[in-house]
């Protein structure tokens, strides 16, 4: 009796010490996303136009769409001849369209002398590829691009992508890859009087120290002249104020065409927008999501999530494109986005930049990461950011011991995601290798962390090797089970501690950590 009695007192004692350890679903929150952003086990595919586009072109739309397992094909300009043919394609493969507008205009075109940004001298602002860029204040840019965006709805798009969105830098935007902030000033008679407005209810002792002594005549163009000021600055208190006009101007242009879309169109019509680097602020839209072309300079596992959790904080999506050649990389970019959040688009007619060639990538080095995501759906929708193990990152969530421990030294990324929906469902670890030269390495959970049974079943699960057969079955039957290899790794627990042997990963590996079977 005495020792039944010491055994329910340790066992009340153990569980005691345990209820105060709280479990990796509690540290998760559910993104409030908007409408129309894409789902994590979507693949995003995006041939700008359809190829090929002429008789010295070698890449083929239709050839990527079977290579890659596309769900939704993005950011495409629907402009050219063969448009309609290759959407009624692309249509048969049951692909989401998402065509493309963008904020500037061919200088030859009359709405340019109406609608477009003017410089200090009130000359048009010259930009590239004979273009220049509309500004948002003038009353006939909305009525010049709204018409647009509906044609390619009537094409069959879902949504809109929109680039150049920020009318290039209406407000000081900074970037973490340039030494100084984009900013490039409109001094167009729309903007001199939406100025007036915007400066209209302040005190007026208080203008008059800014310089503005007579509100209703006021001219900002001449302000900036007289006093030899720096024509796309934020150093004096009057261009801090007409800075932060600019980014109101922007945001109050894409409310206004957002809600006149959906009117015209019957339905909510998500917008997406180029937002460099991942970027919003100081400008930030209706936007459901940002899809942004991204410098191998910065792509880095600690920019990636952050950039992530800090726009889904937002309530926005955010779809990357990179900059970089080097396939390597870019695996391990892909798996990271995915692992944090978000979506990558194919590296496929990609843009390098201007007079770059573009970049196609070749199947052998990226198709096995998105037939991957293709197959674990059950794993990605639906799950949301619990836990992140980084050696360039603190996980500020956990006080002591993070629920993931890597090697000493490690160049692994690890982001643990749960589905809210699921009380005691299966956690689910993203690995990541970052390494040049990967290896075996072994990591520890928090058992505590996962069950309150003392007790885990671990699989392993890792993007089936590259085979184009394989690849050409699963895109046509739509069956990605070939597509996942499935392991169960070795390990043991000891001391409430799990340690896990994971194999050497290329980059990308999922560890599916749950319940034990007789606790589920």
């Amino acid at each position: 009796m005495r020792f039944l009695i010491i055994f329910v007192s340790l066992v009340t004692i153990f569980s005691l010490a345990n209820s105060s350890i709280r479990p990796v679903q509690d540290f998760a929150v559910e993104t409030a996303f908007q409408s129309g952003v894409p789902k994590s086990s979507d693949v995003l595919l995006s041939s700008r136009w359809f190829r090929p586009m002429n008789e010295d072109d070698s890449n083929c739309t239709m050839e990527a769409v079977r290579h890659f397992h596309p769900t939704i094909m993005a950011w495409m300009y629907l402009w050219r001849p063969n448009t309609r043919a290759g959407l009624a394609l692309l249509k048969e493969q049951n692909l989401t369209i998402q065509a493309a507008i963008a904020t500037g205009i061919h200088t030859s075109q009359e709405e340019a002398a109406l609608n477009a940004k003017r410089d200090i001298k009130g000359d048009l602002i010259p930009w590239r590829w004979n273009t220049v860029h509309l500004c948002p204040n003038a009353p006939g840019t909305v009525e010049y691009m709204l018409p647009r965006a509906i044609h390619l709805l009537s094409l069959g798009a879902r949504s809109i992508q929109v680039d150049d969105w920020d009318f290039w830098s209406f407000a000081q935007i900074q970037l973490p890859h340039e030494a100084n902030p984009r900013l490039e000033n409109c001094y167009c008679d729309y903007c001199m009087e939406g100025f007036r407005r915007f400066l209209q209810g302040r005190d007026s002792t208080y203008l008059k120290t800014l310089g503005v002594s007579e509100l209703e005549t006021f001219d900002y163009r001449q302000y900036v002249l007289d006093n030899k000021l720096p024509v796309n600055g934020i150093e004096s208190e009057l261009q801090k104020l007409f800075d932060e006009f600019g980014a109101e101007s922007v945001d109050a242009f894409w409310h206004d065409f957002q809600k006149a879309l959906n009117e015209a169109a019957g339905r909510t019509v998500p917008l997406s927008a180029n937002n460099f680097a991942g970027i919003w602020q100081p400008i930030s839209g209706p936007f459901a999501f940002g899809m942004s072309e991204i410098p191998h300079t910065i792509i880095t596992p600690e920019f990636i999530y952050t950039r992530l959790r800090e726009n889904a904080a937002l309530g926005k999506g955010q779809v990357f494109t990179t900059l970089s050649r080097n396939a390597e990389q870019t695996r391990r970019f892909i798996a990271t986005t995915t692992a944090s959040g978000g979506n990558m688009i194919v590296p496929w007619d990609l843009f390098m930049g201007p007079d770059r060639p573009r970049y196609f990538g070749r199947p052998d080095n990226y198709s096995d990461l998105f037939a991957f995501i293709r197959a674990i759906p059950e794993y990605l929708d639906g799950f949301e950011d619990a836990a992140v193990a980084w050696h360039r990152l603190t996980d500020e969530r956990y006080e002591e011991r993070n629920p993931v421990t890597l090697p000493e030294g490690s160049e692994v990324f690890a982001v643990t995601r749960v589905n809210l929906a699921e009380k005691g469902g299966a956690a689910v670890i993203h690995l990541v290798d970052w390494s040049n030269n990967p290896q075996p390495f072994r990591i520890k959970l928090d058992v505590n962390r996962f069950t309150d049974k003392g007790d885990l079943d671990i699989e392993l699960l890792i993007p089936a090797e590259y085979d184009e057969q394989l690849h050409q079955r699963a895109w046509s039957s739509r069956d990605y089970s070939e597509m996942v290899s499935k392991y169960y790794p070795n390990w043991s627990i000891s001391a409430n501690t799990a340690v896990v042997d994971i194999p050497k990963i290329n980059p990308w590996a999922v560890l599916i950590v749950r319940q034990p079977w007789e606790a589920r």
